[in-house]
């Protein structure tokens, strides 16, 4: 038996003792006189005083006969019995959470709280360690807190713990070590800080918004422009109002949305949104929801159907922005956390957005006032600089105003005018019933316009044209008239000049009504087709035209009446001799006299001259297909042939042992290899001569290319003891080229360079010069044979010319190499110049614009480094997110480097912290969440990476892609595709 239960034991016996005397001495007095009851009584005590006394020997008894093997268990349980009950009585009805943790962070003991907390059960608990209850993000740091704990003699800290769900959720922890029986413990008092987080979060973006909204009143009471009001406010909100990104976006008069400011989110992206909300798609989301409802939206989850392109957001609030009573825009908050806005954040940004509202309105009912205002003034002003001129009369026709052009027109003073009746200005040539006509109408409110004959002062006469119309209260009463005239003197002479030049012009005029009537024509119509100006006025123009052209006609005459104008149109008209005539039409409509004015030309002889041209034109293109089909026959009837030629020529070289065969052979594939040479040259200028020839642009590797180009001439350059030299100064560059015409052109230039060279040798060069943004492959062959006189030069691109001509000339060829391979060059823009010496050689150069170059060039291949010289394997990091490229790039590089690689901009970023690389090789575009260039940016941020060489793989090798490259930390580049040797000299330059 333990001590303790001894102890209880002892306990238990002396309670039961004095409970018997008491019974013993309460019955004594009760059963005193009863001497026989009280002895049964007292015997009965002693036998069970006996009986308790005989239990507590056993119970002794049994403790010194206790089993040997539970010494350890009970030492254990002992020593840690003082603590454990310690820690019960201290933790049993606490509200924190009360962990207590042995030396080894082993879980002891645990309260009620903490179970209900967690979520575990009293046996899983006792079996874990702390750890297992820390979050996993905090669970490297634990030891060292454990640390501080000792040397601090306890430690209160924030941390995340994580419950058996394994919901994370905050704590405020405090530990202490406590000492017990020899041993070290840690007991840890904690509490659940969610909601207090989360009220601080809460507080926190109050707080925020509160700012925002005084900062917003601040700018609307300081600014008087709305664009200002609007860039501040969006400002304000990503900067102290806690939100990701926050725009404004504004309704025009067709209820399209258009950015108006915008702050953490690109303009693109904005855009994006204003297109899809201006789309006709049905829509869900909340800013379409806002503009339909005119009241705000909040998501504060969104799901599919609330998300907009182009934005990824959790929380999302959109406000309605009005002004004089009418929605003119919303206002859209954007968060990255969930359930961001609550009801009292919606209530101070309603306020804010309603102060911006207030803001429109009144910016706008000002600027109307203001407008309002100038535009009186502008009145004002405008009828004293008027060049027409303006009078005012009450009802009765007495003048109250008259402008300066009034003054200066008729010669008065404004005070001989005021007071005076309108009639002043009547020139006697207007009669009393055209005024009441006037005068009929302009009191019934209507207005009147018509010209008069007006006198001045001085008694002079001129012409006006003259708009007179009521001028209202805002009861509807006429007060007076206002009177606007304009001087046309001038134009009615010129009226009646142009009169004259209707009549006297050689082209046909005329006047037509929209009734398909003529109003009036020139002469120039009856000296054309025999018809009176009567006659040709007495029916429809229509029925003057010919059958076939009438339905056109009548199209285009449809056309006037809308108001378009129609030019060059041809139809045919009758003569009054049976005959038609074609004319040419050029009408103008007069849309508010319902009258169209044309001028007509009699083209019957042109459109005679234009059938003989088409059918000439016709006659050329028949020709120049009946070319085109000969030169396709003759190509194929004369290299067909060749083939069993050259083919049964060469199976007779191969196979047969016969010397002299062979040598026949050998004669027949020369001659046979020459007359195909010439054939494709003949065949070649045929089909430039008869442009048939197309331009087919595909991608080109240039180095190929001209090796293949000029590799078969080798062999015959050797034979006469020539060097042949080819440098190319780029590596695998590809471009668009047609590459028949870059192979033809290279190998005719190449071919003469061998043929006309004796001695010395053949030059060739090709590299890539870069002039103003702008790349040309440039070509240069040279070689040292007989030359050119400089007065021959001007011949050497003409067809069948050679330098040596005549029966005694001596070289071969037909004189077509380059002449072909000058217009070559041509149809690829490009220019083939030459420069020559009689008797020193010649040098061809070729230049030609390069289009989507690709491939590594300016490379000076004297001075390159070979991996050789690397000594050991470099730590490579690559950043790509293709998988053939990297597998490309492990298998190319296993010789050379030490690969390690990744997708992600950001692993790539934290490998970079834990690793130095001697280079790095990045895609530009190495995937999802990283652009390549940023991340370069932050790893040269880093300091054992101010001097690593980083070289950016790209698809692209412009000029302009390469300056971004190098400002953006890059030190090299390599465009697609490459090949592996390419990459490893390119890599081994570096080192």
């Amino acid at each position: 038996m333990k001590t303790s239960e001894y102890k209880k034991s002892f306990r238990t016996f002396l309670l039961f003792a004095l409970t018997i005397i008491f019974i013993f001495v309460a019955s004594y007095k009760y059963l005193s006189n009863n001497s026989e009851m009280w002895l049964v009584l007292a015997i009965l005590d002693l036998a069970a005083l006996a009986g308790a006394f005989m239990v507590l020997l056993w119970s002794k008894n049994v403790e010194n006969e206790k089993d040997p093997n539970s010494d350890f268990e009970t030492e254990m349980i002992s020593k840690n019995y003082a603590l454990i009950k310690k820690f019960n009585l201290l933790s049993r009805y606490s509200n924190d959470i009360i962990i207590l943790l042995d030396e080894d962070l082993q879980i002891v003991d645990i309260n009620q709280k903490a179970l209900d907390v967690y979520g575990y059960t009293r046996e899983e608990a006792v079996k874990m360690n702390i750890k297992d209850l820390r979050a996993f993000s905090v669970k490297k740091d634990f030891n060292q807190l454990i640390k501080e704990i000792g040397d601090h003699d306890g430690l209160i800290f924030e941390t995340l713990h994580k419950k058996k769900n394994g919901y994370v959720f905050p704590v405020d922890a405090s530990y202490r070590m406590v000492i017990s029986e020899g041993r070290k413990y840690y007991q840890g008092v904690l509490n659940d800080i969610t909601e207090k987080k989360g009220n601080q979060q809460r507080i926190e973006r109050l707080r925020s918004i509160r700012a925002v909204s005084s900062g917003v009143n601040k700018t609307i009471i300081r600014v008087k422009s709305q664009r200002v009001i609007f860039e501040r406010s969006c400002e304000l909100g990503v900067k102290e109002g806690l939100f990701s990104a926050v725009w404004i976006g504004l309704l025009d008069k067709e209820d399209k949305l258009s950015a108006a400011a915008y702050n953490g989110i690109e303009e693109q992206d904005v855009q994006t949104i204003c297109d899809f909300i201006n789309s006709e798609t049905e829509k869900s989301d909340p800013i379409t929801k806002c503009i339909f409802t005119g009241r705000h939206q909040i998501v504060n989850r969104p799901n599919i159907e609330e998300t907009l392109p182009a934005f990824e957001y959790k929380s999302c609030a959109v406000f309605p922005l009005a002004a004089l009573s009418r929605l003119k825009g919303v206002m859209v908050f954007y968060s990255e956390t969930e359930n961001f806005f609550d009801l009292e954040q919606i209530d101070l940004i309603d306020e804010m957005t309603s102060d911006i509202s207030f803001s429109i309105d009144y910016l706008e009912k000002e600027k109307k006032h203001r407008k309002s205002e100038e535009e009186i003034l502008r009145l004002s002003r405008a009828a004293e600089q008027s060049p027409v001129s303006i009078i005012m009369t009450n009802n009765e026709g007495i003048i109250e105003y008259a402008n300066s052009k009034t003054l200066e027109l008729t010669g008065y003073t404004k005070e001989e005018l005021i007071g005076q009746n309108a009639s002043v200005f009547k020139s006697g040539y207007t009669t009393q019933n055209e005024y009441q006509k006037l005068w009929d109408v302009i009191s019934s409110g209507e207005d009147w316009s018509g010209e008069f004959l007006t006198k001045k002062k001085d008694g002079l006469l001129f012409w006006e044209h003259a708009s007179i119309s009521p001028i209202r209260n805002c009861i509807g009463e006429i007060t007076g008239y206002l009177s606007i005239k304009e001087d046309i003197t001038e134009q009615k002479n010129r009226e009646i000049e142009k009169n004259r030049m209707f009549d006297y012009s050689l082209d046909m005029l005329s006047i037509a009504s929209f009734d398909c009537c003529f109003r009036r024509l020139n002469p120039a119509w009856k000296n054309t087709f025999g018809w009176s100006e009567l006659e040709l006025k007495s029916k429809p123009f229509i029925e003057f035209i010919h059958p076939d052209d009438k339905e056109e006609t009548l199209i285009a005459a449809e056309k006037l009446m809308s108001g378009e104008e129609v030019i060059n149109f041809e139809n045919r008209f009758l003569c009054k001799d049976g005959g038609y005539k074609w004319l040419s039409w050029k009408s103008l409509p007069l849309v508010q006299d319902r009258e169209v004015f044309s001028v007509t030309r009699d083209i019957t002889e042109q459109k005679k001259n234009n059938d003989a041209l088409v059918e000439a034109k016709e006659r050329a293109e028949e020709a120049n297909r009946i070319k085109t089909n000969f030169l396709a026959n003759m190509s194929h009837e004369l290299r067909t042939p060749l083939v069993g030629i050259l083919g049964y020529a060469e199976i007779i070289k191969s196979d047969f042992e016969n010397p002299e065969l062979s040598h026949y052979a050998e004669r027949i594939l020369k001659c046979g290899n020459r007359l195909k040479d010439a054939v494709n040259l003949i065949l070649d200028l045929s089909s430039i001569e008869s442009e048939v020839i197309e331009i087919n642009k595909t991608d080109v590797n240039i180095n190929d290319l001209i090796v293949e180009a000029v590799e078969p001439f080798r062999q015959e350059a050797e034979s006469k003891n020539l060097d042949f030299t080819v440098t190319e100064r780029f590596d695998n560059v590809t471009a668009k080229f047609d590459e028949r015409m870059l192979y033809t052109l290279i190998s005719n230039i190449v071919n003469n360079a061998v043929k006309y060279t004796d001695k010395g040798g053949i030059f060739i060069e090709a590299k890539i010069e870069i002039s103003d943004g702008k790349k040309e492959l440039i070509i240069k062959i040279e070689d040292t044979g007989i030359g050119i006189d400089k007065d021959n030069l001007s011949m050497v691109f003409e067809p069948f010319r050679q330098v040596s001509e005549g029966i005694g000339r001596g070289f071969e060829g037909t004189g077509l190499g380059l002449t072909i391979s000058k217009k070559f060059v041509e149809l690829m823009k490009g220019e083939l110049t030459v420069e020559s010496e009689l008797n020193k050689g010649s040098i061809f150069t070729v230049a030609l614009p390069l289009e989507e170059v690709y491939g590594i060039y300016g490379i000076d291949r004297e001075n390159e480094k070979s991996s050789e010289y690397i000594n050991k394997k470099l730590t490579t990091l690559v950043i790509e997110n293709d998988p053939i490229s990297i597998s490309f790039l492990r298998i190319a590089l296993k010789e050379l480097c030490e690969i390690e690689y990744t997708c992600q901009g950001e692993e790539a970023i934290e490998m970079a912290k834990i690793r130095n690389y001697d280079v790095i090789l990045i895609d530009i575009n190495p995937g999802k969440g990283w652009e390549g260039m940023s991340v370069v940016r932050e790893i040269r941020k880093l300091e054992q990476y101010k001097n690593t060489p980083i070289i950016a793989i790209t698809a692209f090798a412009l000029k302009e892609e390469e300056e971004i490259f190098l400002k953006n930390g890059c030190n090299h580049y390599i465009s697609k595709p490459f090949g592996k040797q390419q990459l490893i000299d390119y890599i081994g330059k570096l080192f």
